[in-house]
């Protein structure tokens, strides 16, 4: 069975995809996919630098800067739609065939919807999270207020995402309530599953 979980930023997708891996599913990162693409595809990066130049690739090395790419994409729609339309193709081609396996694997993917592979899941999960709550862990991570709420503007919004998937988390109260709640999920999307407390 392949499940797509995905959520907006600072939503606590993550938190949610480590539960679940604790439960006995196998997770596949997307971002990690991507960022393994980056590190290692020629074509990929020739396809960057043409794209957003010299600000995203190295032209000498041909190393992604990721934080001058996200730099161009996060402040404008138009060059995010760019760069999910070259690499994503990518990423579907190393997910592709993962559908034929017997074990439940979950695809975590921001962009699940927006790059269309919800379509190749047998279910997808979203992990939803409040305005503020997302503003205050970007915050903590580091970002300042701007760019934190540029990239959560950025993002297709939570509320459209939930209505294309099949099950919704919330993630705006206590650690405790959000491990109740993936593992009632759990039980709904492998039968034979058992309750698990996350507490050491």
């Amino acid at each position: 069975m392949l499940i797509g979980l995905t959520g907006n930023i600072a939503s606590g997708k993550s938190t949610v995809s480590a539960m679940l891996e604790q439960l006995g599913a196998k997770v596949i990162d997307a971002d990690r996919v991507v960022h393994e693409l980056y590190a290692k595809n020629i074509i990929l990066k020739l396809k960057l630098l043409l794209a957003f130049g010299l600000k995203a690739i190295g032209f000498r090395h041909l190393a992604v800067n990721r934080h001058g790419l996200a730099g161009i994409v996060f402040n404008d729609k138009k060059q995010m739609e760019k760069l999910e339309s070259i690499v994503w193709p990518y990423v579907r081609n190393r997910i592709a065939g993962l559908e034929k396996t017997n074990e439940l694997l979950v695809v975590e993917a921001a962009l699940l919807f927006e790059s269309g592979m919800d379509q190749k899941m047998d279910k997808t999960i979203i992990v939803c999270a409040g305005r503020d709550a997302q503003l205050k862990r970007l915050l903590k991570r580091g970002l300042c207020r701007p760019d934190a709420l540029r990239r959560i503007e950025s993002q297709l919004s939570q509320k459209k995402k939930a209505g294309k998937a099949d099950y919704v988390i919330s993630n705006n109260s206590s650690f405790k309530s959000l491990e109740k709640q993936v593992n009632r999920l759990w039980i709904r999307i492998k039968p034979s599953g058992k309750p698990h407390s996350f507490y050491r």
